[in-house]
């Protein structure tokens, strides 16, 4: 009897030894830093989007984006936070429901590809050379992502949407 237990044993060795090979490859983890506060300068290109502006996340975990350039929206801040944005313009200040705001909004899908960074389990990581490549889903439909960061210092350098043509690039990045 103890012979066919063992030979049953050895049979399945193989095979409870190779389902490991097949175990995603994802063992560099996210950079905590990257769900923490910081501030950068930042670069957004896209079909109908040229600006600079810098971008933040604060410690009770809003994101402000305030622009440089388009000169004509200079001094314009977008404040979001979980199911509000604020603008403020010129003096003027208006609170809005996330939900009632055009999703394609400047602003909106880089907080939300950023939030989704820092979410465990969120996005799928590989490393090239000293960059640590992140994909993602969007939440609010707008497809995937792609960012990188850099893997010694987890500053972010960019963030792609591919659907949306958008690009985000970062510059003078720091946590706080």
């Amino acid at each position: 009897m103890k012979r066919w237990q063992y030979g049953w044993f050895f049979l399945l060795l193989p095979f409870l030894l190779l389902a490991g090979c097949n175990a995603p490859q994802n063992s560099v983890p996210i950079p905590p830093e990257v769900s923490g506060p910081f501030q950068s300068t930042v670069s957004l290109t896209g079909e109908h989007v040229a600006a600079q502006a810098q971008f933040s996340r604060l410690e009770d975990g809003a994101y402000t984006l305030c622009l440089q350039e388009p000169a004509e929206l200079e001094g314009m801040c977008l404040r979001f936070e979980p199911g509000l944005l604020t603008i403020e313009y010129r003096g003027l200040v208006g609170s809005y429901q996330s939900d009632s705001v055009p999703q394609n909004l400047i602003g909106m899908q880089l907080v939300e590809a950023v939030r989704m960074l820092g979410q465990e389990g969120a996005v799928e990581l590989a490393l090239d050379r000293d960059l640590l490549k992140a994909n993602g889903q969007l939440q609010n439909g707008h497809g995937n992502f792609e960012a990188t960061i850099h893997a010694q210092t987890g500053a972010l350098a960019s963030i792609t949407i591919p659907e949306d043509d958008f690009q985000a690039t970062f510059t003078e990045f720091s946590y706080q």
